[in-house]
């Protein structure tokens, strides 16, 4: 019997697997789904650790028809600066501001081009809102 979990290895992979090295801006995603995944993956994630997940797996804490990938792809960035200490000013103990999930859920980020000054300065822009 097939686990749940499984993916089929014949369907096509989910959208943005393609585009990952192409220059193309990661899509954004609902801050929601960004949210969602961040609070189930910092379990398992401590700092200098790499864990896999399923995208199966993943894709149960996004919103139906999400772009799991990106949505990943974006919590990634946000667990990085996070451990780097450069959203410290916006977080409460280990939780971040809601409004970061916002910022990072619709910052035009690209593969191999995470522009963090221009990043961190969007957020203190959309913090003084």
């Amino acid at each position: 019997m097939k686990s749940p979990f499984e993916r089929d290895p014949m369907a096509s992979p989910p959208s943005f697997y393609g585009n990952l090295g192409s220059g193309a801006p990661a899509p954004q995603v609902d801050p929601g789904d960004l949210k969602s995944l961040w609070e189930f993956v910092r379990t398992g994630l401590r700092p200098a650790e790499s864990v896999g997940f399923a995208h199966d797996l993943l894709a149960k804490h996004c919103s139906p028809g999400a772009n799991v990938v990106a949505v990943m792809f974006r919590c990634q960035f946000f667990v990085l600066l996070m451990h780097q200490g450069l959203l410290a000013p916006w977080l409460d103990g280990d939780k971040p501001s809601e409004f970061l999930f916002q910022v990072f859920a619709t910052y035009p980020v690209q593969v191999g081009k995470l522009d963090t000054e221009t990043l961190l300065q969007q957020i203190q822009e959309q913090r003084r809102r």
